[in-house]
């Protein structure tokens, strides 16, 4: 594997970190620990303005997480 083959399947958690009107952003970091790794994360909205538990969301995105190819 390479840097632009991982990218391949990371550029998919775009949409699915995107998919959630509870995050507030999001990071990907490709070839954190070489060229086959990436690192990223969901940063959730103040408790104030979403309606949905942080663990109802890993729940969530974990989901859709297992349902990614590659």
């Amino acid at each position: 594997a390479n840097i632009d083959y991982l990218e391949q399947y990371t550029h998919q958690l775009n949409d699915i970190y995107k998919s959630f009107p509870q995050g507030q952003d999001f990071f990907i970091v490709n070839g954190a620990d070489g060229v086959t790794s990436a690192f990223s994360g969901l940063i959730l909205k103040p408790w104030d303005d979403r309606d949905v538990s942080q663990k109802a969301t890993l729940k969530e995105l974990q989901n859709k997480l297992n349902q990614m190819l590659g």
